[in-house]
């Protein structure tokens, strides 16, 4: 049964296929061919996916970089975020009235700023021409010319960017963004179209035209203006138009005064002749784009290229105030400052620039003062800081767009200059050096510096040491009016009439101090006699007086001598001080004091007491007109009206009867103080008229004792003349004192007090009695109690005594001798062999008393005269008993008196026996 065989169910088999070769060949690639495409749509279907999806991502993430940096960035820039580095000026007043530019700040960049309505149309047609033929069309950005760079970029291998629109290039000038990045190109179109936006073209193209740089320091057309072509900007033509903005493609290679020669489109060119192709093409471009006519174009190909540094005066913009006419000042009538307009004939006032390749000793001056100012604002000392601090402030000056007005006095200037500049003017010396001199003149009505000179011949560097501001220099005896006697009459404590010792203080190892200038001593002087004769131990005598601290304070606080010092650390541990006798009445100060400063503190004798800060500028404005630095002037009243009077009269003296002669001139009142250092190194003369005040200073860069050739005058005192006669011509002569509020007072030498007719007859035939004005009120107290009137045997040489008057040949005369303590004969005694007057060392002018004023037995300074005579002065030693009896042998002694006073100061009672001891 199992092996029956069911019946319907037979299987089917699949019949052998087998083609012809060649079918299977084409089926076998078919076959290929589709699984290839089945994987090819497979992988392309993969990778449009994932470019999809990083597409998203990417698109996303672009989309936030530009939202968060880019566009944030981009929109949050300003003008205002940054500081252009601009050019600053300094300006004086002239004699008319009106601002002229006395100095450019030059820098390595000279950026001055012309407004829109400054820039010739040519100008900024030129710079739309050549650098951007759609700037009036675009938003900020020529996509077509920045697609080509783009291409060129990547296809011509240029790595640079290229296609910047003028807007581009402004924002990249402006914020100095330099770098090549797609970072940077990205940032500056969005910045360019942003700022578009928000500002015209009209200021796109100022600001563009102001910042662009074209060679030889010069940022902006303004200045280059003048650099190439020696013209304002208003002037420039077509052409010179075409070829100022020909040089801002490459300035090395297209700056017109360059002297390199190479091979530049085929041709060997120099700097002009490259300068000359471009120009050409710029000039091609105006006529291509409707910006010039034929005729202009053919009238600029034409013209010949004058290039000229520098505007000369003739070629300045002037404008005439009244009916408004303007042109160059050759267009003008008249000469000098002032011209005359030639449409209605009324004078015009003509800018001029003073600006000096080398600044001047005055610009100089002002630059430091500011940059002073600047340090002190940031809590900075100037004197303190090192020269790359020092630097960091005059750099912000320079390229800070500042305008500084300064109290310059053109004229007054001129004339130092005319002295300071030629040399045959220096007085002449042994040395192998030149004889350097520095001044500060200061006008008296205002307090301010009008004009200095630092240093002598013409100056060769920028920012010089300048003697007149900046040397600290030992002022000697121009010292002690300032530290001294304005302050000892200041004090009440002195007068001109105080009669002070003139003889050394001290004897240390056989060396006397203080020495006088001729190494003499008198005794005594007056306070008048010391200044105008300038007596060293006068000086030091009343500074003593009124104290060393009085004396310091008064100098550095009151009259401004800042530089004085209290405690001057060595490097030994120990240190100087000004506080003392030699530094403030010897005028042998620790550091020194400026000219400037010596100038300012004489201007307040000047100025009825009132010492008034010596400003070089008073204001400082910002390039958009707001100020900076009202610098106004510090004025305090320190002198009261007495004491000016009693200065100005000592003064006036000194410099006319003593010192100073070599400064005097005729036509006005001069007073001032002559000053010589230790060794004959410094010489000074500070002196005034009510007009102006100017200190003077002589000596070497490196200091040695002066020798003069020639005349022997203070050379300080002939350069003050040089100077200050031409500068008051025609000027007033005015008083200097009120010498109706003196009266003069006679007063005795010993003794200091109001002098008597026995002060005038001295028996050492010196005049004893000085008169000196003094106000009511300030004559010395009491009378002289120092002369004693005896009857004096001039024959014999000592005081007379009975034997005198029985020679008849014998001279006797009413005389005074001088009462002395043993204290004071032996201060005199000190003195003797260290150059006091042999005079005061005589033994018969002394009538010796003690300290209660009681007759001492007088024996002469060494002891050696009077031998057996108890007698306080020195008697006749002619004139004796033996005499008279060789005299008069076997004869009496009837009617010895021979006309002897018993009641006369010679403090005898009649005969020997009745002197009373």
């Amino acid at each position: 049964m199992a092996n029956e065989k069911r019946p319907g169910r037979r299987k089917k088999l699949r019949q052998e296929w087998n083609p012809h070769w060649s079918l299977k060949l084409l089926y076998m690639i078919f076959s290929v061919a589709g699984s290839v495409l089945k994987i090819a749509i497979g992988a392309a279907a993969t990778v449009l996916l994932i470019v999809l999806i990083c597409g998203t991502v990417f698109v996303g993430t672009l989309g936030d970089y530009l939202q968060d940096d880019i566009l944030t960035e981009a929109a949050d820039w300003s003008l205002d975020d940054y500081d252009l580095e601009q050019t600053s000026f300094i300006y004086y007043v002239d004699s008319h009235g009106d601002i002229q530019l006395l100095q450019q700040i030059y820098t390595t960049t000279d950026r001055q700023w012309a407004s829109i309505d400054e820039i010739p149309e040519d100008l900024i047609h030129a710079a739309v021409a050549i650098e951007d033929k759609r700037f009036y069309e675009h938003q900020g950005v020529d996509w077509i010319t920045t697609m080509k760079a783009c291409l060129n970029m990547f296809f011509g291998g240029d790595e640079q960017f290229g296609g910047s629109t003028i807007t581009q290039q402004f924002i990249k000038n402006h914020t100095g963004e330099k770098s090549v990045t797609v970072q940077r190109k990205v940032m500056e179109i969005f910045r360019a179209q942003i700022f578009e936006r928000e500002y015209d073209k009209n200021l796109i193209m100022e600001y563009y035209l102001n910042e662009i740089y074209l060679g030889r320091g010069c940022y902006g057309v303004k200045s280059a203006a003048a650099e190439y072509f020696g013209k304002e900007l208003r002037n420039l033509t077509t052409a010179e138009c075409a070829s100022l903005i020909s040089i801002t493609n490459n300035p090395s290679l297209f700056n017109p005064y360059s002297e390199s020669v190479y091979m530049y489109k085929g041709e060997e060119r120099d700097g002009a002749g490259r300068n000359r192709y471009r120009q050409l093409n710029v000039l091609s471009e105006m006529l291509d784009q409707g910006y010039l006519t034929q005729e202009e174009y053919d009238e600029a190909v034409a013209q010949e290229m004058v290039f000229k540094e520098g505007i000369a005066d003739a070629d300045r913009w002037t404008v005439c105030d009244n009916c408004g006419y303007e042109n160059t000042r050759s267009h003008f009538t008249g000469e000098g400052d002032t011209c005359y307009c030639p449409q209605c004939g009324e004078p015009v006032a003509v800018s001029t620039d003073a600006s000096q390749h080398i600044y001047s000793w005055f610009v100089d001056a002002v630059i430091v003062d500011f940059a002073s100012y600047l340090a002190e604002q940031d809590g900075k000392v100037w004197d303190d800081l090192s020269t790359n601090d020092q630097s960091i402030y005059l750099n912000r000056i320079q390229k800070g767009g500042y305008h500084i007005y300064t109290t310059l006095d053109m004229d007054v200037q001129r004339q130092v200059d005319a002295v300071y500049t030629d040399l045959s003017n220096i007085p002449t010396t042994r040395s192998e050096q030149q004889l350097q001199s520095a001044i500060v003149v200061i006008d008296n009505e205002t307090g301010d510096v009008v004009a200095l000179s630092g240093g002598v011949g013409e100056k060769t560097a920028f920012l010089a040491y300048n003697k007149a501001t900046q040397a600290k220099l030992q002022t000697g005896s121009s010292q002690k009016p300032i530290s001294v006697y304005a302050p000892a009459f200041e004090s009440g404590k002195v007068t001109p009439a105080s009669v002070m010792k003139d003889l050394p203080m001290t004897y240390i190892d056989g060396n006397n101090w203080p020495k006088n200038d001729n190494r003499q001593y008198q005794y005594a002087r007056t306070v008048y006699q010391g200044i105008v004769s300038s007596i060293n131990t006068v000086s030091a005598r009343t500074l003593d007086t009124i104290g060393a601290d009085y004396g310091y304070s008064f100098a550095k606080y009151n009259f401004g001598q800042a530089s004085l010092t209290d405690n001057y650390p060595l490097p030994n541990g120990q240190s100087l001080s000004d506080v003392g006798l030699a530094p403030l009445a010897l005028g042998a100060l620790t550091v020194g004091s400026t000219v400037r400063e010596m100038s300012a503190a004489y201007a307040t004798f000047a100025n009825d007491g009132v010492y008034r800060e010596p400003r070089l500028f008073t204001k400082v404005y910002d390039s958009d007109g707001r100020v900076v630095v009202d610098n106004e002037q510090e004025s305090r009243k320190i002198l009261s009206q007495k004491t000016v009077d009693y200065m100005n009269y000592c003064l006036f003296n000194a410099a006319n009867n003593g010192t100073g002669g070599a400064a005097i001139f005729a036509g006005q009142n001069i007073a001032g103080k002559t000053g010589t250092t230790s060794s004959n190194r410094d010489r000074w003369f500070c002196g005034y008229t009510t007009h102006y005040t100017a200190a003077v200073w002589c000596g070497y860069d490196i200091p040695e004792q002066i020798y003069l050739t020639g005349s022997s005058a203070n050379p300080a005192a002939r350069l003050w003349k040089a100077v200050m006669q031409p500068i008051h011509d025609g000027l007033p002569r005015e008083g200097l004192y009120n010498g109706s509020a003196f009266h003069s007072v006679g007063v005795c030498l010993d003794s200091g007090k109001k002098a008597t007719a026995a002060c005038s007859a001295d028996v050492r035939g010196l005049e004893r009695v000085v008169y000196v004005n003094v106000y009511d009120g300030d004559e010395p107290e009491g009378t002289c109690d120092k002369h004693v009137t005896v009857d004096y045997c001039v024959t014999g040489g000592g005081v007379a005594t009975d034997y005198c008057y029985m020679f008849s040949d014998a001279q006797i005369e009413s005389r005074s001798l001088v009462k002395l303590t043993q204290a004071e004969v032996d201060e005199i005694k000190a003195a003797d062999g260290f150059g006091l007057n042999d005079i005061y060392t005589a033994n018969y002018y002394v009538y010796l008393i003690d300290s209660d004023g009681n007759p001492a037995s007088w024996h002469g300074f060494y002891n050696n005269l009077n031998d057996g005579v108890d007698a306080p002065y020195i008697v006749c030693p002619l004139h004796t008993q033996s005499a008279w009896e060789e005299y008069n042998p076997g004869g009496t002694e009837e009617d010895t008196t021979g006309g002897w006073d018993n009641d006369s100061d010679n403090g005898w009672s009649g005969g020997w026996d009745g002197f009373v001891g």
